[in-house]
């Protein structure tokens, strides 16, 4: 179906994608299931305000039509592609554009996400550059990435290694090539919009450029194929050996447990953006199979914010605190770079109670442009009269209204393992937990060494770069488990060509011990602050 086709009458899209070359083939003997979703929940059809994805069931012959097909499409370079990408940001930014239409009236529904917030994320689309991707997989990193930071090629920043194990560290090797992938299938999952196409443009630029099948999610089936669509549009060829489906799984004795068997098998590399437990049951239903692919995982995730003294100013925190709440306010904190706690050194010329002040009107101004969809009020409201109970003793301030659709406080509680995971697992819905420290040193030392390190993603930081303790705090950072240090500001738009949860585009076509890379993905941490606060206030101007 053509973008301008979709059926907004009926509210009904395809929720899968298959090249147009292939559909005859791919299509014939299928059967078609129709998934609605309204807020965030798969219902009943016919239910008010809901929107229905279309998908097929395929036959055996028809799996075999679509394997062979993405396999012989024709290969078209990085540099068209992301041209591509450019006419598409284009059109997504375009309320009065086919495509943005779509988009804004079959996500929210399906997402919980409103269609501000939305178009809001989509903005960023342009940021998407597929060139500096394509370069970090043709990487080889030096040996010296297991002793300390060395520079990105053609990229601001830097990048360490950091070995699971002791034994990673010795011999004179370390990654060492393997053959790319003849079929990447992926599992994208429905938490934020476009998993699966960031699982497809990986696989774009690869050379050569393997068949990516990627299982779509119920939650979020429409994006990936309504952009595919839209750049077929514009040349068949960059997206004609990628196929968007959904399917069963868990059900290992079942017909679609056999559908599951019978893609993992095709796999050369699966690569799995899911929860922790969906993880294992692909791990299962692999084993099971009988496959043998390589396995990228991209389970749950926690992130955090790190703001250093020297930034709690008048002016740098007029800057700094509408970045804290655009991190907080994007996805309602229900992605993986949203920040669970705010980690503000104490010292500086305002103190954290200044810093959540300022967070606290800085919602305020963005909520009405940014509105909840999957804020959960009663639990909000909880919340609140929770920590208002713990202000009364004197070990937190609360510093929202009952009535914001947010919360922010300071929590002074004293943190054993117990507290420090409660709290994170407090912010959620919108609320910031101000957690003072005495010295950034004490982030990873006194908190982030106390959690799961495979659950540790994004550290936002407000801070100079440039100074003598940076290298060590995130190295220190890096060796609790952090596979990304970012500015503050950036969740929206994270650049691709960096450490996703410890894995470089590079991973895709080498073998290295076990571990996980950590990217700082800046030069000048100030600089690139003070850009992000002049591209919001832009934003935030327009309304």
């Amino acid at each position: 179906m053509a973008i301008g086709e979709v059926p907004m009458e009926t509210l009904t899209a395809e929720g899968y994608w298959i090249p147009r070359a292939l559909r005859e083939r791919v299509l014939e003997g299928a059967t078609f299931e129709t998934t609605w979703g309204h807020h965030a929940r798969l219902v009943a059809p016919g239910t008010p305000g809901a929107t229905g994805a279309v998908w097929p069931r395929l036959t055996d012959a028809g799996r075999r039509a679509l394997w062979d097909g993405l396999r012989a499409a024709p290969q078209a370079p990085v540099a068209a592609l992301e041209a591509a990408l450019q006419q598409v940001a284009r059109r997504l930014a375009d309320p009065g554009d086919a495509l943005c239409g779509a988009v804004s009236t079959l996500l929210p529904p399906h997402t919980g996400y409103p269609a501000a917030m939305l178009g809001f994320a989509f903005g960023f689309f342009q940021e998407l550059a597929l060139t500096p991707l394509a370069r970090m997989a043709a990487w080889t990193p030096p040996a010296t990435v297991r002793r300390g930071f060395v520079p990105l090629p053609g990229l601001p920043g830097a990048v360490r290694f950091y070995p699971a194990r002791l034994g990673a560290w010795l011999g004179k090797g370390f990654a060492r090539p393997v053959a790319p992938p003849r079929t990447l299938v992926g599992f994208a999952s429905g938490n934020i919009p476009g998993a699966a196409l960031l699982i497809a443009l990986l696989g774009q630029v690869l050379d050569p450029r393997p068949a990516v099948i990627a299982r779509n999610s119920r939650r979020e089936p429409f994006f990936t194929p309504l952009l595919l669509g839209a750049l077929e549009e514009i040349d068949p060829a960059l997206v004609a050996n990628v196929a968007v489906l959904l399917w069963d799984y868990g059900h290992a004795d079942g017909p679609e447990g056999a559908v599951q068997a019978a893609v993992l098998r095709e796999a050369d590399l699966v690569l799995m953006v899911a929860g922790d437990t969906t993880i294992a049951e692909i791990e299962a239903d692999i084993h099971r199979a009988g496959a043998t692919p390589r396995v990228h995982r991209h389970g749950h995730k926690i992130s955090f914010i790190a703001v250093a003294q020297a930034l709690l100013t008048p002016e740098r925190l007029s800057l700094l605190a509408p970045l804290a709440a655009l991190d907080t306010a994007i996805w309602d904190q229900n992605g993986c770079l949203s920040p669970r706690l705010h980690f503000v050194e104490e010292g500086g010329r305002l103190a954290p109670e200044d810093y959540a002040l300022a967070v606290t009107e800085a919602l305020r101004a963005i909520s009405p442009r940014l509105p909840g969809g999957l804020v959960d009020v009663r639990r909000l409201h909880a919340r609140f009269d929770a920590f208002h109970a713990l202000a009364a003793g004197g070990r937190a301030t609360v510093h929202s209204a009952y009535d914001d659709p947010f919360l922010v406080v300071v929590d002074r509680r004293p943190y054993d393992a117990r507290t420090l995971a409660e709290a994170i697992n407090d912010a959620q819905d919108r609320t910031v937990i101000v957690r003072p420290v005495p010295a950034l040193a004490a982030v990873p030392r006194d908190y982030l060494r106390r959690l799961p390190a495979g659950n540790l993603q994004t550290l936002s930081v407000a801070l100079d770069s440039r100074a003598p303790e940076f290298l060590p705090f995130a190295g220190a950072a890096g060796r609790c488990g952090i596979t990304a240090l970012r500015t503050v500001g950036r969740a929206a738009f994270p650049g691709l060509a960096y450490s996703w949860d410890g894995l470089l585009p590079c991973d895709l076509v080498a073998a290295r011990p076990a571990g996980h890379y950590t990217t700082i993905e800046f030069d000048d941490a100030l600089a690139q602050i003070a850009e992000t606060a002049a591209r919001v206030r832009g934003w935030l101007a327009q309304g």
